[in-house]
């Protein structure tokens, strides 16, 4: 037994959600893992809106987002959205890894991107926060799946009020419009997988993927942890 496996077996790491001692993945239990809110087969093929079949939804015939397809491992509510909360606005790592395991155990399956872009954060929100939860999870990801991930060819160069504060999708579509810069040299002929926590609209990763594929870029698909329902959400058109 190594040091590692001695520390783990003195001392093991609790489950963040019950206290129950953690199983196969760290700082989850095996009860609560089996109970996270797994998405479902039946989404949108390009937004992985929740949908009762596989479809493209409405929202993206419509108003076509410039990525491919998501990739979303969990449903926003209940365990998945308490790990969010607890990553984004308490700054609990170990909450963010798990996020990032699951989403790479989903990932896996899907087509190998040539690199991971994070959604920025602008640096007052940084500031605020002081740390960007979507480049710790591409970060993770990258590692678990052995991939290459770009933190510095992507910059969000102006502010807006916060996505969740807006309550159509028209609203945050215009809120995100130019927000971001993107580096052609670093971007140009490859498969992007723009990674983020949370997905709810779509506006933000639509428009850092417009960027994207203005840049260069082969394809963009978006890799997120958690996919929001929207149910509490207006879309207008």
């Amino acid at each position: 037994m190594n040091n590692r496996s001695w520390i783990d077996h003195l001392f093991p790491t609790l489950c963040l959600l019950c206290g129950a001692p953690a199983g196969n993945m760290p700082n989850l239990c095996d009860g609560c893992r089996q109970d996270l809110p797994f998405t479902s087969g039946t989404s949108c093929t390009r937004c992985a809106r929740p949908l009762p079949q596989i479809a493209m939804c409405g929202q993206c015939q419509q108003q076509r987002p410039a990525f491919t397809t998501t990739v979303a491992a969990l449903r926003y509510e209940g365990s998945g959205e308490t790990l969010v909360h607890r990553f984004k606005f308490g700054n609990d790592q170990a909450a963010g890894k798990i996020l990032a395991t699951t989403l790479a155990q989903r990932a896996v399956r899907a087509e190998r991107p040539d690199v991971l872009v994070p959604i920025p954060l602008s640096r007052q929100r940084l500031r605020a926060r002081g740390f960007d939860q979507s480049w710790e999870v591409a970060r993770h990801v990258a590692q678990l799946l052995a991939l290459s991930a770009n933190f510095s060819g992507v910059r969000r160069i102006s502010n807006h009020v916060p996505q969740s504060s807006l309550k159509t999708w028209s609203a945050r579509r215009r809120n995100v419009r130019g927000v971001f810069h993107v580096e052609p040299e670093r971007i140009k002929g490859k498969h992007v997988a723009i990674v983020d926590d949370v997905m709810t609209s779509g506006a933000t990763a639509s428009s850092l993927a417009r960027q994207l594929m203005l840049a260069g870029a082969r394809r963009v698909d978006v890799w997120v942890s958690c996919r929001a329902g929207l149910s509490s959400v207006k879309i207008r058109h």
